[in-house]
């Protein structure tokens, strides 16, 4: 992998000012944005997505909107998103709006339940809901 690019709506800020380094040996450059609209000047092969899905407060094409139209559609193809939520059918309202703008939208979708809580600005507690699961489907 060439280059990583974080953006996010609250916590990629945080990075920035608390001065968090990522040292990865498998990307060359990690660039740490406070904004999707700041990651606008580039193509991406995938758009990873992990955040707690509330569709009631906030969708998911809404918080990808800056990717979904003009200037950035018209531009550059669209990558795959790759949908580390939790809940069912949160892919739903991102294919809807993928479809609208190319013929077969690219979406890799995982349903996640971690059990973590920010315990103060700096700190991220995990507790025991952290569950495995997974299907076999080669038998």
């Amino acid at each position: 992998m060439e280059a990583l690019t974080l953006g996010g709506q609250s916590e990629a800020g945080r990075l920035i000012l608390l001065g968090h380094a990522i040292d990865c040996s498998v990307v060359s450059m990690i660039s740490v944005l406070p904004s999707i609209p700041q990651a606008l000047d580039r193509s991406y092969d995938y758009v990873i997505v992990s955040t707690k899905a509330i569709p009631e407060i906030t969708r998911t094409p809404t918080l990808l909107s800056p990717l979904l139209t003009l200037p950035y559609a018209g531009t550059h193809l669209q990558p795959t998103y790759v949908l580390l939520q939790n809940g069912l059918n949160v892919e739903k309202d991102l294919y809807i709006a993928l479809k609208e703008i190319e013929e077969e939208p690219k979406i890799i979708s995982t349903a996640v339940r971690i059990g973590t809580n920010m315990t103060n600005a700096n700190i991220v507690e995990h507790n025991e809901l952290v569950q495995k699961e997974y299907k076999d489907f080669t038998e």
